[in-house]
């Protein structure tokens, strides 16, 4: 579905007060309003994950040892030590 991008400062006074009520906010004069229409089966984003799921990177550690994660953080945490040494 196509979508409409208004620069707030080319708003006028009616239409940036009817923006602002459905928002129910006030909108800056460095803002824009996007608006986007859209069936049911289209208004979910690729970004948008279910309320009780996880990113898959969040896995990262999946399938690992409770010693292999322990070499992978002591690993992370020495590097960071090196790097203030650096700095």
């Amino acid at each position: 579905m196509e979508q409409v991008a208004r620069n707030v400062r080319d708003l006028g006074k009616e239409e940036r007060s009817v923006y602002e009520a459905a928002l129910g906010a006030t909108l800056r004069e460095d803002q824009q309003v996007i608006l986007r229409v859209v069936t049911p089966s289209e208004s979910r984003e690729p970004t948008q994950m279910p309320a009780n799921s996880l990113p898959d990177w969040c896995a990262v550690y999946d399938g690992l040892s409770d010693t292999e994660i322990a070499e992978i953080e002591a690993a992370i945490l020495d590097r960071d030590s090196w790097m203030r040494d650096v700095r």
